[in-house]
């Protein structure tokens, strides 16, 4: 499936933003299928938020304070104690007879 590697489209678009808008997210709908058709025998759909935002001055405090308590949390888990001992072990499910 060479076409998977292909990367992604980039395209751009706009739309009118409604009176009193604040708050925006932009949604991805997915769709399972082979070359732009649904497989009838496998009907499977989606949705992903891609992006989200505001308008509102308050909110995108709000929103960057909390990337910056987030990018701490990550750097407090990337820095913890290393030396523990982990041991992986793989289990096998035994059959009944």
């Amino acid at each position: 499936m060479e076409f998977l590697k292909d990367g992604l489209p980039e395209f751009e678009f706009e739309f009118k933003r409604p009176a009193e808008t604040e708050d925006w997210l932009v949604c991805l709908k997915q769709k399972v299928g082979f070359d732009e058709k649904a497989i009838d025998i496998f009907v499977g759909e989606g949705m992903q938020i891609v992006l989200a935002g505001s308008f509102d001055k308050k909110s995108l405090e709000l929103l960057e304070k909390r990337k910056k308590e987030k990018i701490k949390e990550r750097q407090k888990y990337d820095n913890r104690d290393k030396t523990e001992d982990v041991v992986r072990v793989r289990a096998k499910a035994k059959r009944k007879e």
